[in-house]
Formats: structure tokens, sequence, C-alpha cells
């Protein structure tokens, strides 16, 4: 008897700890969990679950370490907000983030981060919903076309070293 509880009670684990790992690949939080398996420091409780759309990533100083894999981020339909800011994150940002419709406070200050700023086409339109946009403290070497920030109401590009 006693084995079979115990045997029960170690399914029941499973079962639970299993269901957070395997959410459906179209998720907001499976994509979430790809953007930063290359990570360290990712926790993805600090997300609530396979069922919530996710709006905002804000992890400023979370002594994450590592380079973001951006490519699942495209898949976020409903994503407005992006702070990284303050930890020791690296790799090239994609050009397509910025044209991202919906988008409208990115804050990657003070990480390794590098890659082009300029505005790319995304479904035709050349112009990016970004109103704030702080890309101080990186590595940024190139800021070729700032004229698609159309809404820009705030930008901090100091200390990188722009062309």
């Amino acid at each position: 008897m006693f084995r079979l509880l115990l045997l029960l009670l170690i399914s029941l684990v499973s079962l639970s700890h299993s269901s957070n790992v395997s959410c459906p690949n179209g998720t907001d939080f499976r994509q979430l969990t790809r953007a930063f398996r290359y990570v360290t420091g990712f926790n993805s409780s600090w997300f609530s679950n396979c069922s919530v759309v996710v709006t905002h990533i804000v992890l400023p100083s979370r002594k994450l370490n590592g380079t973001v894999s951006w490519t699942p981020l495209r898949y976020l339909t409903y994503l407005h907000v992006i702070d990284l800011s303050n930890n020791s994150l690296d790799g090239s940002v994609p050009t397509w983030l910025w044209s991202k419709p919906g988008l409208v406070s990115v804050n990657l200050s003070r990480n390794r981060f590098g890659g082009l700023i300029r505005v790319l086409p995304v479904n035709g339109s050349v112009f990016s919903s970004v109103k704030k946009l702080n890309l101080s403290y990186n590595r940024f070497t190139n800021a070729i076309n700032l004229t698609g920030f159309v809404n820009l109401t705030a930008l901090d590009l100091s200390h990188n070293t722009l062309r």
C-alpha cells in the first residue's frame, strides 16, 4: 500500500512538473522560454503559465547572462514592452525588432548588445511604433537610419561607438 501511494505521489509530481514545460508550440510562454534558452539566470516561473498572452518582458537587473534568441519573440503578437536593462546579455539585436507592430518601449541599456539600429519594412510598413528606446551602454556601432522611428518621444544611444 505504501509503495502504491509513493508511486502515485511521484506520478503526480512528475505530471505537474511536465505540464510546466509541455505548452503547445504556439503559446507565448513556449516562445518566451525558447528566446531565453541560452540565458543563464532566466527563470520561466517569472511568467505565469502557458495560457497567458505575454505583453511585457520586464527583467531589469536580474543578473541574466548570455545570448537572447530573438526569433521566438517575433511570434509574441501582443508584445508591447521589453526591458532587459542592466544585465550581462550579448549578441546582435535583429533589425526586425524595431519594426515589430505594437512594440512601444524597448530598454536594452547596460548590456553588451550590438547590431544595426534601423527600421526595415515589415508588412509594407517602414515605420516603428517604438516610442521609448534606450540602448545606452552597449556595443552598437551603426545607426544607419533613424528616420523610421517616427513615434519616438525618448531616445538614448549614449555610450556606444556609433559612427
